[in-house]
């Protein structure tokens, strides 16, 4: 199992990925962290992924922010593998506005529970398919 995050401040990030990983999928998963969109390109090596979290404040020395990073990967990987990971609250009016489909959203900070229960609910073919441990 392959996930990306596109993350600007991992260590926000990564310990509760990582426990997860542990605690309910046997350490199986691999993880790509990209602080930049363009750290990621060419965007079709992407296509592969599990699951892509995008942080949508993504540094300021990113090409793309958040927003239109989704833009460039929803023709490569389709809106059923994106996932948005945030601090902002506000994304529904955001998406609503970049003409993006609605995209799951979790809300930083966030621990491994919250985060493998929102894998759970919006990704359960990944869950059943990888996960070791249910709740």
């Amino acid at each position: 199992m392959k996930i990306i995050i596109f993350e600007n401040e991992k260590s926000m990030v990564e310990g509760a990925f990582e426990a997860m990983n542990l605690a309910y999928f046997g350490n199986k998963i691999s993880f790509l962290y990209y602080a930049n969109s363009q750290d990621g390109s060419p965007f079709s090596t992407l296509a592969d992924a599990d699951i892509i979290f995008i942080d949508i404040q993504l540094t300021a020395k990113s090409e793309l922010d958040g927003y239109n990073l989704l833009k460039s990967l929803l023709p490569i990987v389709g809106e059923n593998r994106l996932a948005i990971i945030t601090g902002y609250s506000k994304n529904d009016e955001m998406l609503e506005e970049f003409k993006l489909p609605k995209i799951p959203v979790i809300i930083k900070p966030v621990d491994y529970v919250e985060l493998y229960n929102f894998i759970d609910k919006n990704f359960p073919l990944v869950i059943k398919k990888n996960a070791t441990k249910k709740d």
